[in-house]
């Protein structure tokens, strides 16, 4: 998987949603609430995570398992 979608798409997605995780995991009380605030803070985690994984696709990814003589 070398799409620019994907990097991004998942990093983004993956920042996006470490609090609930980390709360599940760690079997607190409220892993499964949310308040507006919290949602904010999951917007921004998840542009933070779109822009590092087109970062990273940018540097490494898009030539991923090429050639270096293609």
């Amino acid at each position: 998987m070398r799409a620019l979608s994907w990097y991004s798409g998942a990093t983004g997605l993956a920042a996006a949603s470490a609090p609930w995780v980390i709360r599940a995991g760690l079997h607190l009380p409220r892993a499964a609430d949310y308040n507006f605030m919290e949602l904010r803070f999951a917007l921004v985690f998840f542009v933070a995570g779109l822009i590092s994984g087109s970062v990273y696709w940018f540097l490494a990814g898009r030539d991923a398992g090429a050639s270096l003589w293609e």
